[in-house]
């Protein structure tokens, strides 16, 4: 008679030594950081994400970039990988987060949920998209005030010192400014600008319009009106202040120069005790109104710009001081990032002439950026 409970197991056995072989000939005990099952763990963990029955941590990837892998890192209890319930029944942090906060305590912890939302005063983890502020399509006004800090809020016409009023929740979904005049991000001044702190290597898009706001859909009538990504060091310090000196910060800008019949967009950055600001070439970039796509990312030391309309174009490059990119640690006389980085929308109009155009903005997204392949 055959005895089923022994052939049982030695089926058993033979199945996982073939098993973790295939692991190591395909790789996967060294994707997303030191081991393949999510990290060290005094019991079992399944490769694909399984509870892990000990004190380490469960997920497919590993512990990389500073942070957890696909399922998060668990505290002692288990959780699965795509973020289910601990053994305590909190919420597993789900997702890799990384860096020092964003969700970059690593989920949940005995039972009670991981860090998630913003931390350090807004800082986003790195490590893919950690919490709801990485996505904004600004159709939720509370979400958009408890997400982004406001710089020179008084100079949106209609905000009333609050944030939420320019959120145009109910018709468009999108985030509608109409900046004062006389004001802006150039030497030394600044304007209005919505701002987020990000920690480590990010890719930052959001899409753009410029319209004549008596009627969207036409072109801007004024001259000097733009909007568009600004980029520093989150130390650096910023004033509302016209006669204080706003300085250091890496801009593109996406509107009308001199002459508004001619639209387009430039990179600048600024930088110097004065706040001296070294300007791009003006590039036209003619129906504005029909918006742009603006892009910058982070790696390393490595700062890079680009514009275009549709997915079907190629980015377009946009720096100033006839660089291809800007190295954030070169120092002078480019601005010096060497930390967290404080980014986000501006809206400004430098004419003097009071007006009605419109800077419009939707979709806002932070997302972790490890390459450049992935950012154009």
């Amino acid at each position: 008679m055959v005895d089923w409970p022994t052939v049982g197991r030695s089926v058993l056995l033979l199945l996982a030594a073939v098993s973790v072989g295939c692991a190591d000939i395909i790789g996967l005990n060294g994707l997303g950081g030191d081991s393949a099952s999510g990290g060290a763990s005094s019991g079992s963990a399944s490769n694909d994400g399984g509870t892990a029955t000990g004190s380490g941590g469960s997920g497919d990837g590993g512990s990389g970039d500073g942070g957890s892998g696909d399922g998060g890192q668990t505290g002692s209890g288990s959780a699965p990988s795509d973020g289910g319930t601990a053994s305590g029944g909190g919420a597993g942090s789900g997702g890799a987060s990384g860096g020092s906060a964003g969700g970059g305590s690593g989920g949940a912890n005995s039972g009670g949920t991981g860090s998630g939302g913003t931390a350090s005063g807004g800082t986003n983890g790195t490590g893919g998209s950690p919490y709801g502020c990485s996505y904004d399509e600004f159709i939720a006004p509370t979400l958009t005030e408890s997400c982004w800090g406001v710089h020179n809020l008084g100079l949106a016409l209609g905000a009333g010192g609050d944030i939420k009023a320019l959120v145009n929740a109910d018709d468009e979904e999108s985030l509608v400014i109409t900046p004062l005049p006389a004001r802006g991000w150039r030497d030394g001044d600044s304007g209005f600008f919505l701002h987020q702190v990000v920690d480590g290597d990010f890719q930052f898009e959001v899409h753009v319009w410029a319209f004549d706001g008596t009627a969207q859909q036409n072109p801007p009538l004024q001259p000097n009106l733009a909007g568009g990504i600004v980029i520093m060091d989150a130390d650096e310090p910023i004033s509302e202040n016209p006669d204080d000196v706003n300085t250091d910060y890496y801009a593109v800008k996406f509107g009308t120069f001199d002459d508004p019949m001619y639209p387009g967009y430039q990179g600048e950055y600024a930088s110097g005790s004065l706040g001296t600001t070294t300007l791009g070439a003006e590039e036209s970039y003619p129906d504005i109104w029909d918006g742009v796509y603006i892009r910058a990312c982070k790696v390393g030391n490595v700062l890079r710009f680009g514009l275009r309309r549709t997915d079907q174009e190629a980015w377009r490059p946009a720096y100033a001081g006839g660089l291809t990119e800007y190295d954030t640690a070169s120092g002078s006389p480019l601005p010096v990032i060497d930390g967290p980085v404080r980014l986000g929308l501006i809206a400004e109009h430098r004419g003097s002439a009071g007006g009605t155009s419109q800077i419009v903005y939707a979709d806002a997204t932070i997302n972790y950026a490890h390459e450049f392949q992935n950012c154009f």
